[in-house]
């Protein structure tokens, strides 16, 4: 499982393909993740098109991340994409070294994957702000 979990980090910190739509079809999903003894943020937030968790394994089923963005310096976020059903995740770095390298030894990930391998699933709507509110769920990355 560690290195399922490993391989879907390194896939979140992945910046992939642009999807094209006309700004009618966008939405957003806006959120802010928090966590007690960090006071500055440095990470990412992504979506994934692909929320398949039928066979619970991750990292085969989920793919790259269609969208991701730096998350700010207090913690939040906004994210673009295309109406849709979509798969969000956040890595919070409490290393050294860039908000987008690869994870490391206690960096924090919030909501996808869950420390179970679950799924946060959230709705775009066109023309609409998705709200996620704080999350504070976070499991630290431990490499295999």
């Amino acid at each position: 499982m560690q290195l399922k979990r490993m391989g879907l980090v390194i896939l979140l910190l992945t910046i992939s393909q642009v999807v094209s739509a006309d700004s009618g079809s966008i939405g957003k999903v806006a959120g802010k993740v928090a966590w007690d003894d960090i006071s500055r943020y440095r990470g990412v937030a992504a979506l994934w098109q692909r929320c398949d968790s039928a066979a619970g394994v991750l990292v085969e089923t989920i793919g790259d991340p269609a969208f991701a963005v730096e998350i700010g310096a207090d913690g939040s976020f906004v994210i673009e994409a295309p109406a849709g059903e979509y798969c969000l995740g956040v890595v919070v770095k409490r290393t050294s070294g860039p908000a987008l390298g690869p994870p490391a030894e206690d960096d924090l990930v919030f909501m996808t994957p869950g420390q179970n391998g679950e799924l946060f699933k959230v709705e775009i709507e066109s023309g609409k702000t998705l709200d996620v509110g704080i999350r504070t769920d976070a499991w630290s990355f431990s490499a295999p």
